[in-house]
């Protein structure tokens, strides 16, 4: 009640959120503020939890949260976020089965996704990105240093038409060489999307 009682009095915004959920001690009140706001329920005194329209949540730069908490946490997102900015504990190696998980059950209103610096690798893109890419609308690659490799199996979505939604697409400083460069516009060229903006800045080609 208490902890209800102070966001009602200095606002729950997607960045206290984001910030709780980024520490250990403050994780457990991240997820029941998400679980409340996700759930549209009231504390036992009627108080209601809202975030801001469009909302954004970075759990980016994390310390010492499992994989297992982070899942729970991202399955408890509340209604109204659009985007998300992951952080390798949650994508990467003994996580990637419960990401894969939750990209498949993800919210139909969670369209964007933004990967920090070098959270994800050229073993996971294989997985991940056939799960994610047909229903998004922004993905963000910068600085994963994914290079060519990593990028083949998006090149390979795009291609097959499995990212027809995407509007906005950027692998900045990634790595992409020219072989990689010319599979990538390839596919665009093969299968047109409505890509809006792509950035390819920072490249080696």
């Amino acid at each position: 009640e208490s902890l209800c009682l102070l966001f009602q009095r200095v606002g729950l915004t997607s960045q206290i959120l984001s910030q709780l959920c980024k520490e250990r001690d403050s994780f457990g009140a991240a997820w029941f503020s998400s679980y409340l706001c996700a759930k549209n329920l009231n504390d036992s005194l009627g108080r209601r939890l809202i975030l801001e329209t469009p909302c954004v949540i970075d759990i980016s730069g994390t310390s010492g949260i499992s994989d297992k908490k982070f899942y729970l946490f991202l399955d408890r997102l509340p209604p109204n976020v659009e985007e998300v900015v992951l952080d390798g504990a949650v994508v990467k190696g003994e996580a990637l089965p419960r990401f894969l998980l939750f990209l498949e059950k993800r919210p139909a209103q969670l369209k964007k996704f933004t990967f920090a610096k070098d959270s994800i690798g050229p073993e996971e893109t294989p997985r991940v990105f056939p799960v994610l890419l047909p229903s998004i609308e922004s993905l963000c690659l910068k600085d994963t240093n994914l290079g060519s490799k990593g990028l083949r199996p998006l090149s390979e979505c795009i291609k097959g038409g499995k990212a027809s939604s995407l509007l906005t697409l950027k692998v900045e400083n990634v790595g992409l060489n020219l072989v990689g460069l010319n599979t990538l516009s390839c596919a665009i060229k093969e299968n047109p999307q409505q890509i809006e903006t792509l950035s390819l800045s920072e490249n080696t080609c």
